[in-house]
């Protein structure tokens, strides 16, 4: 589950950390256990993952799910997919899976980088800088 977890993560900028993804996946699997599901399963909710934002679930686009079924090479339609998406939708909602445990957002922040962004120059005016040689 890990490797398809972490090839979807690298096809797809993913939202929410490949750890928590796993611990949303384990018991939607132990419920669902046919192994044809797999990856329609991790597919729905992956897509529940990433438009959950702030407590609400914003509308998933024709985009989103398009990209993800490209990313699992038409291993099932967009039918099936919608229909995963109720049923995993519904566990987490009777589980009360986000109340429990908060969304955990990747950690985008490297170890020892430094805070802040760099500055633009938008001013159009380049930095002028002066020598002054003094040579005697």
């Amino acid at each position: 589950m890990s490797k398809e977890i972490s090839q979807l993560c690298t096809k797809i900028e993913c939202p929410v950390s490949q750890s928590y993804f796993a611990r949303v996946l384990d018991p939607l699997l132990t419920r669902h256990p046919r192994r044809e599901s797999v990856d329609v399963i991790i597919a729905a909710t992956f897509l529940i993952l990433t438009t959950f934002k702030e407590g609400t679930q914003r509308k998933m686009s024709f985009t989103d799910k398009k990209k993800v079924m490209d990313a699992f090479d038409g291993r099932f339609d967009g039918k099936e997919l919608v229909g995963w998406i109720k049923v995993i939708d519904g566990d987490l909602e009777e589980m009360k899976w986000f109340e429990q445990n908060p969304i955990e957002g990747r950690k985008r922040k490297i170890e020892g980088e430094k805070k802040g962004k760099l500055a633009k120059n938008i001013s159009g005016v380049g930095i002028m800088v002066r020598v002054s040689l003094n040579i005697g």
